[in-house]
């Protein structure tokens, strides 16, 4: 099970287009990894900003500021965390599971 839901997220950010990339079909490298194995948790929230406000300074890393619109990620080697709405869509979710495996990509 673990291994289909990464390779249904894989599909996800290789076919979905990240909020800040040009276009649905740009390609980038996925040559150098954060990770090639990390377990991906999904937090569904009512008020995305003020959760991942929330969940960023209880990580010691002092929040957005305002930056945040429509979902975030927290990540290690290991373990990423997403928080989206209730409702989101294939950039949104392909963006922040990017961050999974590729970091700080910005």
């Amino acid at each position: 099970m673990r291994k289909l839901l990464s390779i249904v997220l894989i599909t996800i950010i290789t076919s979905a287009n990240a909020q800040l990339e040009k276009s649905a079909t740009e390609k980038y490298s996925v040559e150098s990894l954060v990770t090639t194995d990390t377990q991906v948790k999904v937090i569904r929230a009512i008020n995305v900003i003020q959760t991942c406000e929330l969940e960023s300074k209880q990580r010691g890393m002092g929040g957005f500021r305002g930056a945040i619109f429509e979902a975030c990620s927290f990540y290690t080697k290991n373990e990423c965390t997403i928080i989206v709405g209730y409702t989101t869509n294939n950039d949104i979710l392909g963006h922040e599971f990017r961050h999974c495996i590729q970091g700080n990509f910005h």
